[in-house]
């Protein structure tokens, strides 16, 4: 770690938020929050204090009394991928979602709080949960609970305030039962997303409501399509419709500079995966532990 963090001076195993609280009072400003550990290698903070917080409770996932599904933020991809509860979840999205997250060492360091606040284009679990209306809990504190998708940060980075923990990702029981599904394209099936895009949908009679269309990869972070969810929204599901709704995601967003893929063909791969991928929630059947 020292190769990977020039200056660093102390570093801190807490067990307890309030251990936590307390480093930060001692310690100065120049501080890394250290969960998987799997982004030192991107960004070799100039810091003096690591805090390595993989010892705090907020692991493994739990039901809630309203039926929301609670996932602790220190829990790694790979955990994530085995667990029932995901598995079962509005078509086994996050399952799809893990499945083509990294290489499997890596779904073993990877937290999905690491993943959501990291704030690299590439990362996929945001595509995914932002689709599904997630939410994160700060400093395990009900209070402090917000949606991953809010119109004052949309298409940005997810920020929290300084001194405070993320320690739930909140999945709502309203769309456990949403048909939905992910799928990215990339160079090799452990790379990074060139395009990612993310579903989801209830069908009420045999039209679309409440849709939701999510991209990755293409943008500076993920972000929803609103102009292609008004497109599928109270319409019957069929090809033309899902076709429009691509050709309108494509028009409809600004693209980030990519050495790998131009413009153009990017915006051609992403009006085709919305095609595919709304086929996919359409037609796939709720997955079974």
């Amino acid at each position: 770690m020292a190769r990977l963090i020039a200056n660093l001076e102390r570093y801190h195993q807490p067990v307890s938020l309030a251990e936590i609280q307390s480093l930060f009072d001692q310690t100065s400003n120049k501080i890394k929050i250290l969960s998987g550990g799997t982004s030192l290698a991107f960004n070799r903070p100039d810091v003096s204090d690591v805090i390595d917080i993989s010892g705090l409770p907020f692991k493994g996932c739990r039901r809630n009394v309203t039926g929301d599904l609670e996932i602790g933020a220190l829990t790694t991809v790979g955990d994530l991928e085995e667990m029932p509860e995901v598995k079962q979840y509005a078509n086994g999205i996050l399952r799809q979602t893990t499945d083509k997250l990294a290489s499997t060492p890596l779904r073993n360091l990877i937290t999905i709080g690491g993943n959501i606040l990291c704030g690299y284009y590439w990362a996929d679990l945001p595509v995914a949960l932002i689709s599904l209306d997630a939410q994160i809990r700060l400093d395990n504190d009900p209070s402090k609970t917000f949606y991953m998708d809010d119109e004052s940060r949309r298409g940005k980075p997810i920020k929290i305030a300084d001194q405070s923990i993320l320690t739930h990702i909140i999945l709502p029981q309203k769309r456990s039962e949403y048909r939905s599904a992910f799928n990215k394209f990339a160079r090799t099936t452990v790379d990074f997303s060139i395009v990612s895009v993310a579903i989801s949908f209830v069908l009420d009679g045999q039209v679309i409501q409440d849709s939701r269309v999510v991209c990755g990869g293409i943008v500076p972070f993920p972000q929803r399509i609103t102009a292609a969810e008004a497109v599928l929204d109270g319409e019957r599901p069929d090809a033309k419709l899902f076709e429009k709704a691509g050709t309108i995601a494509a028009e409809s967003i600004q693209i980030r500079p990519d050495s790998r893929a131009g413009a153009q063909y990017r915006k051609t791969v992403l009006a085709e995966m919305v095609k595919t991928v709304s086929f996919s929630a359409l037609k796939e059947s709720r997955n079974e532990a």
